[in-house]
C-alpha cells in the first residue's frame, strides 16, 4: 500500500474519531498512526490502544513505534511533528537535456560555460551583475527535484576555507573545507542537502586560485587535512571545472597538508591524466550495493565506485573511503559484510589512507523533506531519536553495536585502527567500542 493511501486515511480516521483533541494533539497521533502503519505496510486501525486520556494514548502509540528506543530515552526524543505529504512533491527520475545558465560577468566562466555546452544543451545564458541577487529572487518558491536544471557560474569572494562544522559534543577529526561549489546532481533519499539547499540551481565557483592562495597563508603546525566535499560532491562537475588538476599540482608542492577529493562519482579522468601526488587523496563513499540501488539515485553504480577504486589504486594514487551513512536494515550485517570484503578484494589495506564510518543522521526537518520526496521508501521505517546534537539517529546501543561490527570486520583485512575514525559522534561513543581519537591521516 503506498504511503500516500496511509496517510489519507489515517488523516481521515483521526479527524473523524479524535476530534476533541486540540489541533497539535491530533498531528503527534497521526504521525505516530501513519507510521506503525506504514512500516508494517498496512491498515489496521483495531491494533490501535483504547484512549483513556491523551498522556496514556501518546505513550502506548510511541511504545508501539519505537519498541527499542522507548525503553531508553525520554518523551521529547520522540519526533511528532507534522505529516504533510504532497503527491507535487515526490521525487521522479528528471531526465532533462537543457540547462538554463546564469554567470557573474566578472567571473572566469568562458571555458566552464564551454564545457558545460557539451554536456548539456544550454537553453538560455544570462550575463548578470550579481548572481547572488538573482538567486535570491529566484528561489523564492523551488522545487528542489529540479535543481539540476539551472546552473549559477560566479566568483566566491568570502567564503574560502573553514574549519568542518563538526556538530556539537562530538569529536572533531580536524576536517578543513573549501566551497568551491553547492549543490548535488545525485538524488540520495538521506541526503542533508535536501533540507540545506536554498538555491535553485547548481553553484559553481570559478576562482579556483583564490581558494588555493587562501590554502597557503594557513599556518601549519600539525598534518591538516582539507577537502571539497561539504555541499557538493568533489568530482562530479570536475569535467566541467577542472578544478583537480589545478588543486593536484598545488598540493604537489606543498607540505603539511593533505587535500582530499570525496566523490560518489565516476568522472576521475583529470586525476588519472595527473602525475600521482602524495599529499592528495580520492575518497569514495561507499554503501552496500542494495543500498546504493535502493536509496542513492542517480549515482555511480557500487561496483563502479569499487573500480574506479582500483583504478585509481593501480596508477599510483591514494584512496579512503567512508562507510557514511550507514544504513540500519534488518540484514545490515550481512550486506555490510559482504560490502567490506568486495572492497577489500579490489583494493588491499596498504593503499587505503583512512576509513571512517558514520550512521545515517539529519536534523528533523529533513525528515519531513524525505518524507514528501519518497514517501514510500523504508529509510524511515526504523528507529531514530533526536539525540545528543539535536539530530535524528538510530539508538545509541544500535549505533554501539554497528560500529563494533564495522571493526571487527575491516581488523580482518588488517586495517589498522588508528587509521579508522567516527564521522560525527561524541566521546562516549568512541569510549564505548575502545577506539582512541588519535587517528592518523
Amino acid at each position: 500500500m503506498k504511503a500516500i493511501e496511509i496517510y489519507k486515511s489515517v488523516n481521515s480516521y483521526i479527524s473523524s474519531n479524535y476530534s476533541f483533541l486540540g489541533l497539535n494533539k491530533k498531528r503527534e497521533i497521526e504521525r505516530l498512526v501513519f507510521e506503525i502503519f506504514k512500516k508494517y505496510k498496512k491498515i489496521d486501525f483495531s491494533i490501535l490502544p483504547k484512549y483513556i486520556n491523551y498522556e496514556q494514548f501518546k505513550r502506548q502509540l510511541i511504545k508501539m513505534r519505537y519498541p527499542i528506543s522507548y525503553k531508553y530515552y525520554p518523551l521529547k526524543s520522540f519526533f511528532l511533528g507534522k505529516l504533510d505529504l504532497d503527491d507535487d512533491e515526490i521525487w521522479k527520475e528528471d531526465e532533462f537535456f537543457e540547462v538554463d545558465v546564469v554567470v557573474e560577468k566578472n567571473s572566469n566562466f568562458i571555458d566552464i560555460v564551454d564545457r558545460l555546452s557539451k554536456i548539456y544543451k544550454i537553453k538560455s545564458l544570462n550575463v548578470v551583475d550579481s548572481v547572488k541577487n538573482v538567486i535570491k529572487e529566484s528561489t523564492k518558491n523551488f522545487n528542489y527535484n529540479y535543481r539540476k536544471r539551472k546552473f549559477y557560474i560566479l566568483d566566491e569572494k568570502f567564503d574560502f576555507i573553514k574549519s568542518c562544522p563538526c556538530t556539537s559534543n562530538c569529536i572533531s577529526c580536524g576536517y578543513f573545507i573549501i566551497n568551491l561549489g553547492f549543490g548535488c546532481p545525485f538524488d540520495c533519499e538521506y541526503c542533508y542537502l535536501s533540507g540545506y539547499q536554498n538555491v535553485d540551481g547548481i553553484i559553481i565557483n570559478t576562482n579556483i586560485y583564490d581558494y588555493l592562495k587562501k590554502i597557503r597563508e594557513m599556518k601549519v603546525s600539525s598534518l591538516l587535512r582539507v577537502g571539497s566535499g561539504e555541499f557538493t560532491d568533489s568530482l562530479v562537475y570536475d569535467n566541467i571545472t577542472n578544478h583537480s588538476s589545478k588543486i593536484i599540482n598545488f598540493f604537489r608542492n606543498l607540505d603539511g597538508i593533505v587535500f582530499e577529493f570525496k566523490t560518489k562519482s565516476d568522472v576521475i579522468d583529470n586525476i588519472l591524466n595527473e602525475k600521482p601526488c602524495e599529499n592528495v587523496v580520492i575518497s569514495y563513499s561507499i554503501n552496500p550495493q542494495y543500498i546504493c540501488s535502493e536509496f542513492e539515485h542517480g549515482c555511480t553504480t557500487y561496483k563502479k565506485r569499487l573500480e574506479c577504486l582500483e583504478k585509481l589504486v593501480k596508477c599510483g594514487w591514494k584512496v579512503a573511503v567512508h562507510f557514511d551513512p550507514i544504513i540500519y536494515l534488518d540484514n545490515w550485517k550481512k550486506l555490510y559484510r559482504e560490502c567490506i570484503s568486495d572492497l577489500f578484494s579490489f583494493i588491499s589495506a596498504k593503499d587505503i589512507r583512512w576509513i571512517s564510518a558514520g550512521t545515517l543522521r539529519f536534523y528533523p526537518h529533513t525528515k519531513k523533506i524525505i518524507e514528501k520526496r519518497f514517501p514510500d521508501s523504508i529509510l524511515l521505517d526504523f528507529e531514530m531519536v533526536i539525540d545528543f546534537d539535536g539530530k535524528l539517529r538510530y539508538p545509541f546501543l544500535i549505533r554501539k553495536e554497528i560500529y563494533n561490527f564495522i571493526i571487527e570486520n575491516i581488523k580482518k583485512y588488517n586495517f589498522p585502527l588508528d587509521k579508522f575514525y567516527l564521522c560525527m559522534e561524541n566521546s562516549k561513543m568512541w569510549k564505548e567500542i575502545s577506539l582512541s581519537p588519535s587517528f592518523k591521516w
